[in-house]
């Protein structure tokens, strides 16, 4: 059973590079819902999924961040989105001065991942070629 957003809020810490923001984990994605994407990792690790988003960003905060669950330093499916489909990438958006976040799936138009941090999973190995490839191709990894 998953607390209600407000307990979640009060326990969550605040990372290094989001001063004066809160994070709030969203049970509409971890309540099995068909017309939501769902996490599939536990709670700390979308915490350090989002995490890995605020500070891949170099302290520039802007409106989405996005981020890898990492297992041995390389990129492991997060969730599952309502297709079906494994999902690797998260994608954390802010109201006001609360970031909220979700398994995204790259497949759907006008839903990309910047090439930006494609790239630099890719080259610090985080992402595999295989997985670099299918994302820049819209494909299901």
């Amino acid at each position: 059973m998953i607390p209600n957003p407000i307990q979640l809020i009060a326990i969550a810490a605040e990372p290094p590079n989001v001063p004066a923001q809160q994070y709030a984990v969203h049970p509409q994605h971890r309540n099995q819902s068909p017309q939501k994407s769902q996490w599939k990792i536990d709670i700390p690790g979308e915490y350090q999924v989002f995490q890995m988003g605020a500070t891949s960003c170099g302290g520039r905060m802007q409106d989405a961040l996005f981020g890898l669950h990492l297992i041995n330093n390389q990129g492991a499916y997060l969730g599952v989105s309502p297709e079906g489909y494994r999902v690797l990438i998260a994608k954390f958006t802010r109201d006001a001065n609360q970031w909220h976040g979700y398994p995204f799936l790259h497949t759907t138009p006008n839903r990309d991942v910047p090439r930006a941090h494609l790239d630099g999973w890719w080259t610090s190995g985080r992402l595999r070629k295989m997985h670099y490839s299918r994302i820049l191709r819209k494909q299901p990894c």
